[in-house]
């Protein structure tokens, strides 16, 4: 055993810098993969423990009537409900409102509710995780004291049915199902004394606020379904909001699933790297010590032993880098927390994860010793003989593909094409890394084109459709509006775009979206098969739910409101995920086969430079009595997307820095090996009179065919694989089919800058040279 830890210290020392890219990349292997097991077993299991220990609802209701006139039915179809386990009926406020938030605006359905009475709420339990000695104010979810600008002290303007009223932030709160706008309505407490001003300063409007435990989880789409149903028979035109176990859960934490998605590709990209490039190091250990191993099969030492030596070697650096990884991963944890937190809202304690640590510790370990074993299996061919004439193969009868005898090209040039010609191992290395690196190229630069350059596109995926502006008004007061809208100037289109929400008799509750024509759209890609619907018998419905019910175009399908059923023609398919796929598209006319629209919601686009708050102001105005709401989309979608835009810019910039990292040590390791194996050559050279600036051009031309032959058809493959990735990372959301803009002009231009930059860093490392003496060699002979 000591012979071993001598020839290792004696390996180690002979290649330091191969060991120190090794450690490098499989030091951030592990940092990846720990992080995305991390994300993947527990932190979504995060929400799980919260979940229990405040004893939160598996479906939550607000509805806009008193508990007086609801309670009663409620409590007899609770009841009579075998999946009931337990519910709760409170008295609430409630009202659509919204705040300035990361530089935008929040839009939500607000339940208001004391501050004091809401902690003894025994389901759905409100965690109070940041509080003050404030005694007038509200409390506001986590997620928005995320936000720089929202803190405790500080003043907050909310906007409560279209009232604006100036609030004291005295704490933020931890609700499950109600502490996001994405759980469909947001919980905000208030403290007692302007707890009774909302309904006295017409603020909110009483409602009643439902919750409910079920014997099964899995039954919340199909419980609200037929809550949904039963009251809207019973109390026509009622409004209600809510959301399910599933659909909560799902919303809160999409950021982590595309984080997670991330972390696994980038652990497994470096981690292929890296055991390539262990591959490699092995390969050219025996060849380079061929005759070291020939004298220690000669005393008596067996092919297993050397073997094992090698596996021992790799395997404690292995295990002393993936511990640091691991270690490290803990220390970079809370930034991501931090960044995740944004968009989900549940506080998350990093700790230390069993599980997490030896699935990694294993993977890396184990992967590393099949390479090992695999790379060096040669040794058992050697013997000593072989070993004498430099190895089991002396001469090379590979074909001449460019004789420099007929060559007309520069001899520098045709010196570094013969050597990236005969040179396979390096060119397999380089050319898988380059494929892989453009692909981290496209994959990042499709996510600058489409989510930081033209935000119009990532807002379209996810939102379906924007407006500058959009206004509600009741039906009745239709005209009115609409008159309004086409007497200014400054409006450039408007069409009806109402949502609602409708049932599938047999599916669940689905987010209808109701239209006159839906040409008149600004996003046509909304539909993505089949066409929009024209007549008062067709639907279009979101993708996801098609497939995951086996619907089809041209299928008919039930749908139904208050009661009423009417039978659908499926006319197209359609994906955005805002309704996680959930998704209706009908004609006015056709929604009026089941129920009367009561409001009105119409979608304005307005001239370049208008002020949109300005022209809300010059509405409302004309109309102060007839509005519901008014909107700024633009500022709206900022606020909600702003989380997303951070993610994805992160996103980017780790890919690229990971992306130079990877690089950087590949070519080291590469250029290094080839500096050893030819370092007789260069001395000849150099005693020929070959001067050091060309030997050094010479060895960095030789990497470039290579290099911009598997960058080309890295970019090719990757440009017709990179939306698919997009629509598997993306799928849980409703999203199927990606059509991202790909920006080749960009791709090009990075690939380019890659291939430079490759080009400099084997100038630099190969400065080398300048030490290759033919004296030195001459006296080494």
């Amino acid at each position: 055993m000591n012979a071993w830890f001598l020839m290792i210290h004696s390996n180690l020392k002979k290649s330091k810098g191969q060991t120190i890219s090794i450690v490098m990349l499989m030091f951030l292997a592990s940092i990846m993969l720990h992080l995305f097991l991390i994300l993947s077993m527990d932190y979504k299991q995060n929400f799980i423990r919260y979940h229990e220990a405040l004893n939160a609802e598996h479906v939550t209701l607000a509805i806009k009537k008193t508990k007086q006139e609801l309670e009663p039915f409620l409590v007899e179809t609770l009841e009579k409900d075998a999946r009931t386990d337990q519910y709760e009926i409170d008295d609430v406020k409630v009202a659509s409102g919204s705040f300035a938030y990361n530089g935008g605006e929040i839009k939500a359905d607000f339940v208001c509710l004391e501050k004091e009475e809401a902690k003894k709420r025994l389901i759905g339990t409100v965690e109070i995780i940041e509080d003050s000695n404030y005694t007038s104010g509200v409390y506001l979810p986590l997620i928005y004291g995320m936000d720089n600008q929202i803190s405790v002290g500080s003043d907050i303007k909310i906007t409560l049915n279209n009232k604006e009223v100036t609030y004291k932030v005295c704490g933020f709160i931890n609700s499950i199902m109600a502490g996001s706008h994405n759980c469909g309505v947001t919980m905000i407490l208030f403290t007692e004394d302007l707890y009774g001003q909302l309904e006295e300063q017409g603020l909110a409007d009483k409602g009643t606020f439902v919750s409910v435990r079920l014997t099964d989880k899995n039954e919340g789409e199909s419980f609200q379904t037929m809550l949904n149903e039963r009251i809207s028979s019973q109390f026509p035109s009622t409004l209600m909001q809510g959301g399910f176990y599933e659909q909560v859960e799902l919303a809160r934490y999409t950021s982590q699933t595309m984080c997670s998605a991330i972390m696994i590709v980038a652990s497994g990209i470096i981690l292929f790297v890296t055991l390539v490039v262990i591959f490699s190091n092995i390969t050219n250990y025996i060849q380079e010590e061929m005759k070291h191993l020939g004298v220690l099969k000669a005393m008596g030492y067996k092919s297993n032993q050397i073997i094992g030596m090698l596996l021992l070697q790799f395997l404690s650096i292995s295990g002393v880098t993936t511990l640091l990884g691991i270690g490290s991963s803990y220390v970079l944890f809370p930034f991501i927390n931090t960044m995740l937190i944004a968009q989900t809202g549940i506080p998350y304690h990093v700790h230390f994860l069993f599980l997490p640590f030896i699935i990694t510790m294993v993977t890396i370990g184990g992967t590393v010793t099949i390479t090992v074993l695999l790379s060096a299996s040669r040794i058992k061919k050697i013997t000593p003989i072989m070993a004498l004439r430099q190895g089991t193969k002396t001469h090379s009868f590979q074909k001449n593909h460019l004789p420099l005898e007929r060559t007309n090209l520069p001899l520098s040039i045709a010196l570094s094409l013969k050597t990236a010609l005969l040179e396979k191992k390096q060119t397999i290395i380089l050319s898988i890394t380059m494929m892989i690196l453009t692909l981290v190229v496209v994959f990042t630069s499709v996510m600058v084109e489409n989510v930081i350059i033209d935000i119009e596109v990532f807002i379209n995926l996810i939102m379906g459709e924007s407006a500058d502006s959009i206004i509600v008004v009741k039906e009745e007061n239709e005209q009115e509006l609409l008159q309004g809208i086409r007497e200014d100037e400054r409006v450039k289109s408007y069409y009806l775009y109402h949502m609602l929400d409708v049932s599938h008799v047999g599916g669940t509750k689905l987010v209808t979206i109701v239209s006159d024509d839906f040409s008149n759209l600004k996003n046509q890609d909304m539909c993505i098969k089949g066409r929009f619907p024209k007549y008062e018998n067709e639907v279009a419905i979101g993708i996801k739910y098609a497939n995951d019910k086996g619907l089809h175009l041209g299928d008919e399908i039930t749908i139904s409101v208050s009661g009423k059923e009417q039978t659908y023609l499926i006319s197209g398919l359609t994906q955005f995920a805002s309704a996680l796929g959930k998704d209706c598209l009908m004609t006015r006319s056709g929604y009026q086969r089941l129920e009367h629209l009561t409001t009105i919601t119409y979608y304005i686009q307005l001239q370049d430079e208008v002020d949109i708050d300005t022209f809300h102001t010059d509405m409302q105005n004309k109309l102060s009595t007839h509005l519901i709401d008014v909107i700024n989309g633009k500022a709206t979608y900022q606020g909600m997307l702003s989380a997303y835009i951070t993610f994805v810019t992160m996103i980017v910039v780790g890919l690229i820095v990971l992306s130079t990292f990877i690089v950087s040590f590949v070519l080291y390791l590469l250029v290094r090996v080839m500096l050893n194996k030819k370092k007789r050559e260069y001395g000849i050279m150099k005693a020929f009179g070959v001067t050091t600036k060309q030997l050094i051009l010479q060895t960095a031309i030789s990497f470039l065919p290579i290099q911009i032959l598997a960058t080309g058809v890295g970019v090719v493959i990757s440009c017709c694989i990179v939306n698919p990735l997009f629509s598997f990372m993306l799928s849980e959301i409703g999203i199927v089919i990606c059509h991202f803009a790909i920006p080749v002009g960009m791709i090009i231009i990075v690939s380019i800058c890659m291939i430079a930059v490759s080009f400099v860093l084997v100038c630099m490392l190969s400065r080398k040279i300048k030490k290759i003496s033919p004296k030195e060699l001459l006296m080494g002979e």
